[in-house]
């Protein structure tokens, strides 16, 4: 027995050594598919590129200006043609001009009747909180009776009753019922005329929709949803106008005055009195042509108009350019009426808004045209130290004189390209460094696995190195009953 009962712990432990081997092996295989995750990780961080901050200096170019009079030309692109130069030349002049509003203006189509809501500019009113009357208060449109005698919200969760029968007690008064909820106590409403035919009706309550005094706030964006209608005039509101005042908080309120009204832009039920009704309008304004307009207010110097979007806007080859324009009128608080102006093909587009310009009798414009012939003079390092500008007879197109302007030469830099550059570079820094988290999270994963299994693998080392000892101490044994019986044999 004592052989047979070796002989079987022998086996027994050299199939447990070999299933720690076989455990070990797949250990092995488990940190080697681990280390080539890792490698494949390291690899992609490498292959990453690393974002680099744009330099000022890939955006900044050389730009050459002069002074000639009132007029400072600045050279753009140049083009040689033979001995001569091809010049693209901006002239910026200080003279009457026309400049863009802030915002744009709606548009009203021709046809169409403003449509809005009235608005008291005031109060607004606190919808959906009812408060208690006193008894015998006269009852009003709107009121509501209400059966004190409350029902508990448990009965009716789940009973056919509607919430829309029900109101709800809470600190700034009743309110309407969304939904039954238990725990909370429900208060039924009555008909005026189910009220009327109750004998005893102390156990109901007279309520009304609760209305309380507060300032209407129009934000800086809204504004322009908001008409005002004063007299026969319709006019839409902005941050000028003099029907509203600036907040502290930025915001606007609207300015209570005898007469006038105020609409919010929608399509309501109130017709504005609008005498535009049926012409196309900017602003609440008629549009005109310049024609009409100049029929309309011929105490006006149009020319001076005429002359002030040709000057911004034309050249001089297009002295028509003023014909592009609409003209509407705006008049101030003191009564001078002043001309305003849209493009028409803004007004005439399906969007509902036109961008706005008003006149500036001392402003400046630009006007670039390009011009052949020129001659430029170059110093030592190949920089144009001036320009010679060719002048034609109109009629003839014979060479008459050169306009000679000394030119310097100063760096310029686009910074709205180089910040809108940086903010790339910023993102993609953002992103580069994303992913380098999102690397080095994966690769301590990888890493704690790793040790994970480095430690399950020292333990089967262990486990193994302790089988093999009782191993060979169990062949030792069997060895040793193997001689002695061969020698108790052998006699």
């Amino acid at each position: 027995m004592g052989m047979s009962a070796s002989q079987a712990r022998l086996l027994s432990l050299q199939a447990r050594q070999s299933n720690l081997e076989y455990q070990g092996q797949q250990i092995n295989q488990e940190r080697s598919i681990l280390s080539q995750q890792c490698t494949a990780l390291y690899n992609s961080l490498l292959a990453m590129e690393v974002p680099t901050p744009p330099s000022t200096q890939d955006y900044t170019t050389i730009e050459y200006s002069g002074v000639d009079g009132a007029t400072t030309f600045t050279i753009g692109t140049v083009k040689p043609s033979g001995d001569k130069y091809n010049v693209e030349i901006k002239q910026t002049q200080t003279g009457s001009a026309v400049s863009s509003n802030y915002g744009s203006s709606v548009v009203g189509k021709a046809g169409a009747d403003m449509k809005g809501t009235f608005i008291q500019p005031s109060t607004i009113q606190q919808t959906g909180t009812y408060s208690q009357l006193e008894d015998g208060t006269e009852y009003k449109d709107g009121d509501i009776y209400i059966n004190e005698s409350g029902v508990n919200g448990a009965d009716l969760v789940d009973s056919e009753e509607s919430p829309d029968d029900y109101m709800e007690l809470t600190e700034n008064g009743y309110v309407p019922v969304a939904s039954f909820e238990a725990g909370k106590t429900y208060y039924k409403k009555t008909s005026k005329e189910d009220y009327d035919k109750a004998e005893d009706k102390s156990q109901y309550s007279h309520i009304r929709e609760n209305t309380e005094e507060v300032a209407i706030k129009i934000s800086a964006s809204e504004i322009t949803n908001y008409y005002v209608q004063n007299g026969d005039n319709v006019t839409q509101l902005d941050a000028g106008s003099p029907y509203v005042k600036r907040n502290s908080d930025g915001t606007f309120s609207l300015n209570n005055a005898e007469g006038i009204k105020f609409f919010k832009k929608g399509q309501g039920t109130d017709t504005l009195n609008n005498p535009n009704a049926g012409r196309t309008t900017v602003a609440g304004q008629q549009v005109y042509t310049f024609d009409e307009a100049q029929a309309e207010h011929p105490e006006l110097d149009w020319e001076q108009y005429k002359e002030a979007i040709r000057n911004t806007y034309g050249s001089e080859e297009d002295s028509l350019k003023y014909d592009d324009f609409y003209v509407f009128f705006k008049t101030s608080d003191t009564g001078v009426l002043t001309p305003q102006f849209a493009i028409k093909s803004d007004v005439d587009s399906p969007d509902g808004f036109a961008e706005t310009f008003s006149y500036t009798p001392n402003g400046t414009y630009t006007t670039s045209k390009p011009t052949d012939g020129c001659n430029l003079e170059f110093d030592e390092t190949g920089r144009i130290t001036s320009i010679s500008i060719p002048t034609y007879d109109t009629t003839t197109n014979e060479l008459l004189s050169y306009r000679t302007i000394e030119l310097k030469a100063t760096k310029v830099t686009d910074n709205a390209a180089y910040q809108d550059a940086y903010n790339q570079y910023e993102y993609k820094q953002y992103e580069y460094d994303k992913a380098q988290q999102e690397i080095n999270a994966r690769t301590e994963i990888i890493q704690q696995e790793d040790r994970n299994l480095e430690l399950k693998l020292q333990r089967l080392d262990n486990e193994r190195t302790q089988i093999t000892t009782e191993i060979e101490a169990v062949e030792k044994v069997i060895n040793d009953n193997i001689e002695s019986s061969y020698k108790t044999f052998s006699g």
